[in-house]
């Protein structure tokens, strides 16, 4: 994991990373269902060619969300697998919280598997997130005005 090209990938291994690579898709985007109910959204980002299918489930038992109530029905990222490099990578995603962000309608899992060829590749704990901070970045001398 040396190069961009290898390190490429892992951003789809992340719940966000995942769907904005079949929302990027767009029509090219296609939905199977797995033996157990499970929607799989399968589509190639244009602006990276990784192949990626997300598998969504149906959860009752969610952090409240807003106006949602934690039984409603709401539909999660649980699994992603991606293709790049002759690699398949892989990623599960488990026990999604609600609180580390208040006032805030976002959710993150706190469990992150990653295989690389069905090896485990890492096992990640959540303990923070933050959905959009703002940063920011002061003006380069060499590029500020005179």
């Amino acid at each position: 994991m040396n190069t961009l090209n290898d390190r490429q990938p892992l951003i789809k291994l992340t719940p966000f990373g995942a769907l904005w690579s079949v929302i990027e898709a767009e029509a090219h985007t296609v939905a199977t269902k797995t033996a157990d109910g499970k929607t799989v959204l399968t589509g190639t980002s244009p602006y990276d060619g990784i192949e990626v299918a997300v598998t969504v489930g149906d959860s009752r038992q969610h952090p409240r969300l807003g106006p949602y109530d934690p039984t409603e029905l709401i539909r999660l990222p649980v699994a992603v697998t991606a293709k790049a490099n002759g690699h398949v990578y892989g990623a599960t995603f488990a026990d999604y919280r609600g609180d580390w962000e208040p006032n805030v309608w976002m959710i993150f899992p706190a469990q992150i598997k990653w295989t690389l060829d069905g090896k485990p590749l890492a096992d990640l704990r959540t303990t923070f997130f933050r959905s959009n901070p703002y940063i920011v970045f002061p003006i380069p001398d060499i590029v500020k005005p005179k």
